[in-house]
């Protein structure tokens, strides 16, 4: 038998695994919500980009070559409205991952038994940022 699993339990034949095996089974699930957080985001910009580009692309063929320089300003509007609807699908994915890495955090957190003895507080074993 395996080291990192326990013997049968009273449930039935189910095999229990050891609370480290699932440390690793949070720590893959938060790499696999970075991977889809990555490629949600990745599709959504490429989405944007593409939709930006093609309606400068509109912009330029449908005007001549004196008029392009007086619709620059539109131009760069929709430029900056498109790089503002970037940053707003980069914030709310960001802050969906936040979330999620937030529910596995209190997943681990969980693992821990709490102790309510007041001698032995737990104690971060991380430096905090400055």
């Amino acid at each position: 038998m395996a080291p990192f699993l326990s013997d049968r339990t009273a449930l039935g034949d189910k095999l229990v695994a050891e609370p480290a095996i699932n440390v690793g089974i949070i720590l893959a699930d938060a790499h696999l919500q970075c991977i889809a957080s990555g490629l949600r985001f990745a599709f959504k910009a490429t989405s944007i980009l593409a939709a930006g580009q093609l309606r400068f692309l509109n912009e330029v063929r449908s005007s001549n070559a004196q008029g392009f320089p007086g619709q620059l300003g539109t131009v760069v509007d929709e430029a900056r409205g498109c790089l503002r609807e970037l940053n707003d699908v980069m914030s709310l994915e960001v802050g969906r991952l936040h979330r999620q890495l937030g529910a596995l955090d209190q997943a681990a957190r969980n693992l821990v038994p709490h102790s309510d003895n007041a001698d032995q507080p737990y104690r971060r074993r991380w430096k905090a940022k400055v």
